[in-house]
């Protein structure tokens, strides 16, 4: 008899742990979950559309902040933390669902954006490496079944 079948999710599921920065032995459990579903892949375009145009609001917002460039000076730094805050709160809003920046910043008793950042990018790393696994484990699958049918019909 067959065994189950298994269809995965297409949705990644990231389980994060936030850990306080006022009380280290606080940790608030959190799950980033990243869609990869059809629809998603479908309408890609429209997502980053849609985030572009957030990114652009904030780089209006900052206009003069960003012209500095190389020359902040130690009155720059909160808007510029603000600035890093804002952009940060829309890749997370993206990836992982509207109001997770918040969530998470909530969670860390507004914990550092360097933190924040590793975290992002940690997180980005993971997805890119599940759906490499993914496509390669299809990729795999697929040379065997050629190879299998190639076999069968040479004889």
């Amino acid at each position: 008899m067959l065994e189950k079948l298994f269809l995965e999710s297409s949705t990644i599921q990231i389980p994060v742990g936030i850990q306080d920065k006022d009380d280290p032995d606080k940790i608030t459990d959190f799950v980033l979950s990243f869609d990869a579903s059809d629809d998603v892949v479908l309408h890609a375009a429209e997502i980053v559309d849609k985030a572009q145009g957030e990114l652009d609001k904030i780089q209006v917002r900052y206009t003069e902040l960003i012209n500095k460039g190389d020359q902040l000076d130690d009155e720059d730094l909160p808007e510029a933390i603000a600035a890093i805050n804002d952009v940060l709160r829309v890749q997370f809003d993206t990836n992982f669902g509207l109001g997770m920046y918040d969530k998470l910043q909530a969670a860390a008793g507004k914990n550092s954006f360097l933190n924040m950042m590793i975290l992002y990018r940690q997180a980005m790393n993971y997805i890119e490496q599940v759906l490499s696994n993914v496509a390669a484990k299809a990729q795999r699958q697929s040379a065997k079944r050629k190879a299998k049918y190639i076999k069968k019909h040479r004889r």
